[in-house]
């Protein structure tokens, strides 16, 4: 498995598909495929509301596609991380 700091993988996914398709892909190959992946503090990355919540939807559906455990953690409450 991995955990990944939501706000430093977001960061990283947003230079590498700017900078470096490739390896873009790979990352996100790696994110979506493995056994099971923990997304740690959730909703402490901030601005970009659309990029996080588009990139955090491609990632979570091709796993639960591909049935593979998600786990996430937050100190949010539900409601803000609906209304962002």
């Amino acid at each position: 498995g991995r955990m990944e700091l939501v706000m430093s993988l977001l960061d990283e996914l947003s230079v590498l598909e700017r900078e470096n398709k490739s390896a873009y892909a790979q990352r996100m190959q790696v994110l979506c495929q493995v056994s099971v992946l923990v997304l740690d503090d959730l909703g402490a990355e901030g601005t970009r509301p659309d990029y996080v919540k588009s990139k955090l939807e491609q990632i979570v559906f091709r796993r639960h596609a591909n049935n593979k455990t998600t786990i996430v953690t937050t100190i949010c409450t539900l409601n803000a991380l609906w209304t962002g």
